[in-house]
């Protein structure tokens, strides 16, 4: 969480898992990726990372035209906070690949959760099948497979071709600040 372009060693930091052989992603939001733009291109052009999350809230022309120059970028949005007509202007301004994630109810999400979310969800569950057409790389975290009803639009081939896995089959949460690890971030049970 928070925004990883504000350490201080960051660059150090990302250097060094690049002499390790790995191969890190990064998550931040639209306000930074904006803000750090000329940054980003700089530590992308030295691969110091490989993939980019940005976690979008309003779409517009200024961040399009910015992530064409990241073929590894990926725009985050969060069923519920994401609303369909969101996602449409996102399909007009050429935004190629959208990973949604399900609105955790869960934490902070508990306490923001209300009726209007609720609706959004449905809103995107019923239109799912359009959805998918909209753009080349339509990916999807378990919490929204679930949400979303993922599974009701594919066909068995497909669900078996690209459904990963249940949570803590090929992936898992380690929360660094407060040093534990779970199955999720949604699981309650929590190990030091």
């Amino acid at each position: 969480g928070g925004n990883p372009l504000s350490h201080p060693d960051l660059e150090r930091f990302l250097a060094h898992l690049k002499e390790l052989k790995c191969f890190p992603n990064m998550t931040i939001n639209q306000t930074h990726f904006i803000e750090e733009f000329e940054r980003l291109k700089e530590m992308r052009d030295k691969e110091l990372f490989y993939g980019l999350g940005v976690s979008v809230f309003n779409p517009d022309e200024d961040l399009a035209h910015k992530l064409l120059e990241f073929p590894n970028a990926v725009v985050h949005t969060i069923a519920g906070i994401t609303t369909l007509s969101m996602l449409k202007k996102m399909k007009t301004l050429g935004i190629k690949k959208v990973l949604m994630l399900g609105y955790k109810n869960f934490g902070r999400g508990a306490q923001y959760y209300n009726e209007n979310i609720r609706k959004n969800i449905e809103e995107l569950r019923q239109n799912l099948k359009e959805i998918k057409t909209w753009f080349k790389v339509l990916s999807f975290d378990n919490l929204a497979i679930k949400q979303l009803e993922v599974q009701n639009i594919m066909n068995k081939e497909e669900w078996e071709r690209f459904y990963m896995g249940d949570d803590g089959c090929y992936t898992m949460y380690v929360d660094l600040v407060k040093k534990q690890y779970a199955q999720s971030s949604t699981s309650i049970e929590r190990f030091d």
